[in-house]
């Protein structure tokens, strides 16, 4: 009987341990041929697992010998300027010299620290403005804002001269 008891607990013991339901946190770098270089995750010769969507391709110049991550954030830096709006990059083995931008779905793009629709301050000709961020760019945020007139404005801002005051509500 104790024999009968001892199999029991062990057997109860492993079906236990064995069925707890843990959801696994998803990981958007489930790959081994990845790197981050500026805050961009970079798929060389490889696709996310995590599911993502197409915003556009760019041709750039890389030079894969010597320093490859220098001439790479110079690379992502140029698509930056030209659509802002990407967290991913895929290079195809097949033409190294255009990347694919991507945006995980479910992820917000942040630059500077901001994002958009975050609401900021900042100071510009004297006056004390208050706006919301539409657009980010590698350096500033074109913030939309209503001057003394009454007017609404949009004006590209360095991320430095904004300040932070209200998180958009869809982080």
């Amino acid at each position: 009987m104790k024999t009968f008891i001892k199999i029991f607990f062990v057997l109860s013991l492993l079906i236990v341990l064995t069925s707890t339901d843990k959801a696994p946190k998803e990981d958007l770098n489930l790959c081994k041929s990845i790197i981050q270089v500026n805050g961009i995750k970079v798929f060389i010769g490889s696709l996310p697992s995590a599911p993502y969507e197409g915003i556009g391709s760019l041709p750039i110049t890389v030079s894969w010998r010597g320093d490859a991550i220098k001439s790479l954030s110079t690379a992502i830096k140029k698509c930056q300027n030209k659509n802002p709006h990407f967290n991913g990059m895929i290079i195809y083995l097949s033409n190294m010299n255009n990347a694919e931008l991507i945006k995980f779905k479910g992820t917000t793009i942040r630059r500077g620290g901001f994002g958009i629709g975050d609401k900021v301050s900042f100071v510009y000709t004297g006056h004390t403005y208050s706006g919301s961020v539409v657009q980010l760019w590698p350096d500033k945020a074109t913030v939309s804002y209503i001057d003394n007139g009454n007017r609404d404005k949009t004006k590209k801002i360095y991320y430095k001269k904004l300040v932070l005051i209200k998180k958009a509500d869809n982080d």
